[in-house]
C-alpha cells in the first residue's frame, strides 16, 4: 500500500514539474518579446549604420524607442557573407535583397533549433511572394554537412533555400555566437531584428510584421 501511494506521489510531483517547465516556457517564449537587437553587429563600408541597439514595440502597440530617436527604428545594413547551396556553389546574402528576408542560423545538434525546425518549415511553405525563409546551417564543431543533410532528410524537412556556412564567413560576419539565431532584413537588405533563441510561428510572423 505505501509502495502504490509512493508511486503515485511521485507521479503527482513528475506532472508538477512538467506543468512549471511549460510555465517558464510560455513566460519566456512568448507573443510580444521580439527585442531585435541590431547593434551588436560590426560591419563596414558604406550606407552602414551602427546604433547601439534597436527594441521594437509590445504587441500592445505602445511605443518604445533608443533615447535620441526620431520615431523610426535603427537598422543596420546585413554583411554581404558568403555561404554555399547544396551543390557546393558561393551565395552572397546581397543575392537576396529585393524582398522581405527571415534568416535562420541552426545546427542538427541544437535542441532548440530542432525544435522551432516544423515552424520555419511550415512558414517557408506559405511564403509565397510576401518574403522569403533563409536556412543557414552553421557549420564547423559537432555540425558537419552530412549530419545536417541526414537530419533534414530523416525529419522530411524541405526548404526552398537551405545554405550552408562552411567556412564560418556567416558566423563571423554576423557574430553569431548562440543559435537558433534569427534575422529579420528588409527589401533593400537593411537588419531590423536580430533575435537569438527560439521562436514560434506567431512570433516570427510579427517580426515580420516589422519590416512593412
Amino acid at each position: 500500500m505505501n509502495r502504490q501511494i509512493k508511486s503515485i506521489l511521485a507521479i503527482i510531483v513528475f506532472i508538477a514539474i512538467l506543468g512549471g517547465l511549460k510555465l517558464v516556457y510560455d513566460a519566456n517564449v512568448k507573443k510580444g518579446t521580439l527585442e531585435g537587437v541590431a547593434g551588436n553587429i560590426t560591419t563596414s563600408g558604406p550606407n552602414v549604420t551602427q546604433p547601439s541597439a534597436a527594441t521594437i514595440p509590445p504587441a500592445s502597440g505602445a511605443s518604445t524607442q533608443p533615447s535620441g530617436s526620431t520615431g523610426e527604428r535603427p537598422t543596420v545594413m546585413l554583411p554581404d557573407a558568403t555561404i554555399y547551396d547544396a551543390q557546393g556553389n558561393a551565395v552572397k546574402l546581397s543575392s537576396f535583397r529585393g524582398k522581405k528576408t527571415i534568416i535562420n542560423a541552426w545546427a542538427s545538434w541544437c535542441g532548440p533549433c530542432k525544435a522551432e525546425m516544423p515552424d520555419f518549415a511550415e512558414l517557408d511553405r506559405e511564403a509565397g511572394d510576401d518574403y522569403q525563409i533563409v536556412m543557414v546551417n552553421i557549420q564547423g564543431g559537432l555540425e558537419t554537412r552530412e549530419n545536417a543533410d541526414r537530419f533534414l532528410k530523416d525529419n522530411n524537412f524541405e526548404f526552398n533555400t537551405m545554405l550552408y556556412d562552411e567556412d564560418m564567413d556567416f558566423a563571423q560576419m554576423l557574430e553569431i555566437s548562440s543559435i537558433p539565431t534569427t534575422i529579420f532584413v528588409d527589401e533593400e537588405g537593411q537588419i531590423h531584428i536580430y533575435q537569438q533563441g527560439m521562436l514560434k510561428k506567431s512570433q516570427v510572423l510579427e517580426g515580420l510584421s516589422y519590416l512593412e
